[in-house]
């Protein structure tokens, strides 16, 4: 319930928030992509549409893999830069950092398994996977970006003038 309150300001914790929502992104493309696979298959199998409609649908289907693809970025690039935003107008004293430090320490151990279950989602369903390099390459390269993003939250959460 914490999160749906209004006037929060962000901290550490909500990169991990962030994760779940990422592993949850890769969990629905799944049926996603299995329901659209089966309805551009079914499609083509029909006699009774035209080569225009038939056209349109598989265009359809490459249209969704790019979006899907790019929404994933999208979602990944705002996500940082909302808690980054939000984690500048946290006044703390500069004194809590080493807390701030441990308390990441078990934030990346936490976002660890959560990549580590995407990651095995997508091993499973590689005919899924395959049509997004971009989720790919986020995932597979996901524990880096959150050890370079922890410590520019830590910076701007502690590294700030006071005035």
């Amino acid at each position: 319930m914490k999160y749906l309150k209004f006037n929060k300001k962000g901290n550490l914790e909500d990169i991990l928030f962030l994760v779940i929502i990422i592993v949850f992104f890769v969990i629905l493309c799944i049926p996603t992509v299995k329901i659209i696979n089966g309805i551009s298959t079914q499609a083509q199998s029909m006699d009774n549409l035209n080569a225009e409609n038939k056209a349109v649908i598989a265009d359809m289907e490459t249209n969704f893999y790019d979006v899907i693809d790019k929404g994933f970025l999208v979602l990944l690039i705002c996500g940082f830069l909302g808690i980054l935003i939000s984690a500048y107008f946290i006044d703390i004293h500069p004194i809590f950092s080493l807390i701030g430090f441990v308390f990441s320490i078990f934030i990346l151990l936490g976002c660890a398994v959560l990549v580590g279950m995407a990651q095995q989602i997508m091993t499973n369903v590689p005919e899924v996977f395959n049509n997004f390099p971009i989720i790919n390459h986020n995932i597979n390269n996901i524990f880096i970006y959150l050890v370079v993003f922890i410590a520019m939250v830590i910076i701007v959460l502690y590294g700030k003038f006071r005035g």
